[in-house]
């Protein structure tokens, strides 16, 4: 445990790592225009939790998501967040095929069972995007856009609701951005962010 990268000083709008030097919001925030009301995550994206994430989507060790599910349900009793819904970042059908899963619904899944909340797919990725990791935050946030869209039969369920999105790394939240933006849309009051990692800005190394 006393190895695991805990995020202790945490942005209050994007939930990444501050420096001593940040004040208030952290570098990156200041310039970005976020559409959820606040993101938290776990861990910093680094050491082991590397290791556990890669084994979890790319190794099919499906194990791992029990334990880091606690980490993230640890996070949410402690957050104060109470939402109408859990939901979670979608993949096309074409990547969870080949995939056999979405790592960001199992998390959900578990983590609303533990609260007893519903969850639901009520987001659908309905294009595939070039991957986003070789990416800057602007080129992912025109590289995501228009891929999602909320499922018909939740648009009247989420009107007025406050929504837990759930997935597994924050990097730059161009995604958590976008599919933000579309249950805002879609009538969602408020939606928040919880993510298991999230990624260290090269600014702030």
């Amino acid at each position: 445990m006393d190895r695991l990268p805990f995020i202790t000083n945490a942005c209050p709008k994007c939930g990444g790592s501050m420096s001593e030097e940040e004040v208030g919001v952290c570098f990156d925030c200041k310039t970005k225009n976020f559409h959820f009301e606040q993101a938290v995550s776990v861990f910093e994206y680094a050491g082991k939790i590397v290791k556990a994430i890669h084994d979890f989507k790319f190794s099919n060790v499906k194990p791992n998501f029990e334990p880091l599910a606690e980490f993230m349900c640890e996070t949410l009793a402690g957050w104060g967040v109470e939402p109408d819904i859990v939901t979670f970042v979608p993949m096309t059908k074409k990547k969870q095929k080949q995939r056999g899963f979405n790592q960001a619904e199992l998390l959900a899944r578990n983590i609303a069972a533990n609260f007893d909340y519903p969850c639901a797919a009520i987001v659908e990725k309905v294009k595939e995007n070039l991957t986003q990791s070789s990416l800057d935050y602007k080129s992912r946030q025109e590289n995501i856009k228009d891929c999602f869209e909320v499922r018909s039969e939740y648009r009247k369920i989420i009107k007025g609701t406050t929504i837990l999105l759930i997935d597994d790394i924050f990097t730059t939240g161009a995604t958590s951005n976008e599919v933000s933006r579309v249950l805002k849309c879609a009538g969602a009051e408020k939606v928040y962010v919880l993510t298991l990692a999230h990624t260290n800005s090269p600014r702030r190394k």
